[in-house]
């Protein structure tokens, strides 16, 4: 369901819908998927109507305004115990025609789930509970605490338990390297077309010049203004011409991972080649492919990962290969060498 923006007539226009009545017990959540997509998106309220008094009195419990990006978030409300309910989502109008404001896969379920993390990064201290100094130190200290239950009516003696922290992480995740790139200055970060194959790969910024294929913006900033590589599929001339790309020279080591954001969205897009090569000489010389993908993999932008071997120094090579009409775009975004994979999306 969404609210088409387009037809409104002025900024603070709204449309609600109310669910069926429902009954909630403690604990219970509201559980659905967003979409505010766009530079005049306006705002999504969510409202409890209680109607066990027969009145229907309302209730803000949440709302989110603003763009949230191009891609589909999930929310979850805690709801109160009420013997009579229904809930309504408002979607409210911006002050233009892209503030369209979609949602998807309502649920009432028992309990809200916990969220994927529950701490804030940055600066943070132990709480002083330890009988053991606080310490910089990357070596694992040992805490002694104690720890009273809070249980109502159970009657006990306070126990001592001893808590050993993990290692200190004192590694970035991303490794500095040459290879690294967003695409937005024009050196490209020193990549290089190959002189030999059919078209190259073009820097750009915003939608691509063919209908119904490619990104409606950059990975990095997801913005018009921001870049990134494509090859135009419109320029070619038949099926199965392609455009390589080049890295500069690395060596990695041990564990190290290639990651990179890609979008192969349209009807007849052909395929994304990963390759390790050697042109420490000029001659352009492919070892092998890492990692294939192909297809349209839909409108979003995706993270690939790859394993890279730590044998020699290599060149990254990546060819895109047309596919047999114009909406077969393929674009790659912020290309980086990581410690560690960062994505569940790994070629091996």
């Amino acid at each position: 369901m969404y609210i088409e923006t387009s037809v409104a007539l002025r900024k603070g226009d709204n449309a609600r819908i109310w669910s069926m009545t429902a009954s909630s017990t403690k604990g219970q959540c509201i559980s659905f998927w967003y979409n505010m997509y766009g530079v005049s998106i306006g705002t999504l309220n969510v409202y409890i109507a209680d109607n066990s008094t027969g009145t229907e009195q309302t209730k803000l419990v949440w709302s989110l305004s603003g763009n949230q990006g191009n891609a589909w978030h999930i929310a979850n409300v805690p709801l109160s115990d009420l013997q009579s309910m229904k809930v309504i989502f408002e979607g409210i109008a911006g002050d233009g025609y892209t503030g369209d404001i979609a949602i998807d896969d309502i649920q009432l379920m028992d309990a809200c789930p916990c969220p994927e993390s529950i701490h804030t990064p940055g600066p943070s201290t132990i709480a002083p509970l330890s009988t053991e100094p606080q310490t910089d130190s990357t070596t694992p200290p040992s805490i002694t605490m104690t720890i009273t239950p809070q249980t109502s009516g159970v009657v006990s003696t306070s126990p001592t338990t001893t808590v050993t922290l993990p290692p200190v992480s004192t590694s970035p995740t991303i490794v500095e390297s040459p290879i690294n790139c967003a695409f937005e200055n024009t050196s490209i970060c020193q990549y290089q077309q190959e002189s030999r194959e059919d078209h190259d790969w073009l820097r750009h910024s915003g939608r691509t010049n063919s209908l119904n294929t490619g990104p409606i913006a950059d990975h990095t900033y997801n913005t018009s203004g921001g870049h990134y590589m494509y090859l135009e599929s419109s320029n070619s001339i038949r099926k199965g011409e392609t455009a390589r790309l080049w890295t500069p020279m690395i060596t990695p080591t041990k564990g190290q991972c290639l990651s990179f954001w890609y979008n192969m969205y349209g009807m007849t897009v052909g395929n994304l080649t990963i390759y390790t090569g050697d042109n420490s000489t000029g001659s352009e010389q492919l070892d092998g492919a890492v990692c294939k993908i192909s297809g349209n993999q839909g409108q979003l932008w995706k993270q690939k990962c790859v394993l890279l071997p730590d044998s020699k120094p290599i060149n990254i090579v990546f060819e895109a290969e047309t596919g047999d009409g114009y909406t077969g775009d393929i674009a790659l975004d912020d290309v980086n060498l990581n410690f560690v994979c960062p994505c569940k999306d790994t070629c091996s």
